[in-house]
């Protein structure tokens, strides 16, 4: 066999390889996990706009928003209109930095958050999830250095559903995307 037979047959492997994993990946984001709790107990949110989620709790008399995700979307891209191929090419291949964003508000915003019903056990998860997810040091005011990096596989959505994941809660099998997993709760 030739060297160029070679390379042709590897390009192959490798392209048929990649199109069976996207396949699995995406048909991952229909396969349903976990159940719908069974309990009212306690409530907490799931803030989507249409790109990312941020998990919401209720502290202290406020909602407090926490997002995890990319230190470069975070600190340079203020809208999607200022999302570069430079910056996304940093955020998905060599920049996997990571923070978490503590947003507090005073108000609740019906329009976009989902509610997620649940026991005070899974509750504590999804609050243990959060504060495992970030150092206690401060990057910025209302951001902490995040634990994990960020990557073209593991996003602020995924971050959000491996929490739902781990507390038993109903989430897609794996998500990029945030509609994914808002589909599940109204």
């Amino acid at each position: 066999m030739n060297f160029k037979k070679s390379i042709k047959h590897i390009l192959k492997i490798c392209g048929v390889s990649l199109a069976v994993f996207i396949l699995i990946m995406f048909t991952a984001h229909y396969i349903p996990t976990g159940s719908y709790s069974e309990s009212s107990e306690r409530e907490f949110y799931l803030s989507d706009n249409g790109a990312h989620i941020d998990i919401v709790l209720r502290e202290d008399g406020v909602f407090k928003l926490y997002g995890w995700g990319s230190k470069v979307f975070f600190t340079e891209v203020d809208t999607f209109d200022s999302l570069t191929i430079g910056k996304l090419y940093k955020t998905l291949i060599t920049d996997p930095s990571t923070l978490l964003r503590v947003h507090k508000t005073f108000y609740f915003d019906s329009f976009n958050w989902k509610t997620v019903k649940c026991s005070e056990k899974q509750y504590q998860i999804i609050k243990k999830y959060i504060d495992e997810s970030h150092y206690n040091s401060e990057y910025a005011p209302n951001y902490y250095y995040g634990k994990d990096n960020y990557r073209w596989y593991y996003t602020c959505n995924t971050w959000v559903n491996d929490g739902l994941k781990k507390a038993g809660l109903k989430a897609p099998l794996y998500t990029l995307t945030s509609e994914s997993i808002t589909k599940f709760y109204n």
